[in-house]
């Protein structure tokens, strides 16, 4: 049982981006690829994925919430939650990562056919909210 590492990544990323990859090759046991979504290839280390394959553009959601300094982390979340849709052949268990997560020591994702989870504390904060309820009001 393996699993693949999708990681959104951005010009700006490009400074962590490698040293991630390394890390995560290094240190995440049963890691099958890794792929790294972006507007332009910005490794050889990760097979590439271009934002043109989901079906929504940074400005459409630009349009739903507005545009702020948050507009490109909302954007990057919803790749983030939709990768798996979008991303042929991904294997069935699926780690998304930031690309300025270092992995420092051995970790396991997957035991036992059972995802194994780590939360951040600050996870939840209402303003990361906000977003979701623009773009989907029902929520």
């Amino acid at each position: 049982m393996s699993l693949d590492l999708v990681i959104p990544a951005h010009e700006k990323d490009i400074d962590t981006l490698n040293i991630c990859i390394d890390y995560a090759r290094k240190n995440i046991i049963d890691l099958n690829n890794i792929y790294v979504v972006s507007r332009n290839k910005l490794t050889d280390n990760a097979i590439w994925v271009s934002e043109d394959i989901f079906p929504f553009k940074l400005e459409d959601i630009a349009k739903k919430i507005g545009k702020h300094r948050k507009t490109c982390w909302y954007y990057a979340g919803i790749i983030q939650t939709t990768a798996a849709i979008f991303i042929p052949n991904l294997k069935k268990y699926v780690l998304i990562m930031d690309s300025d997560t270092i992995i420092i020591k051995p970790v396991k994702f997957l035991e036992d056919n059972i995802s194994l989870f780590n939360i951040s504390p600050s996870d939840g904060l209402p303003c990361y909210y906000e977003h979701a309820f623009k773009l989907i009001p029902s929520l």
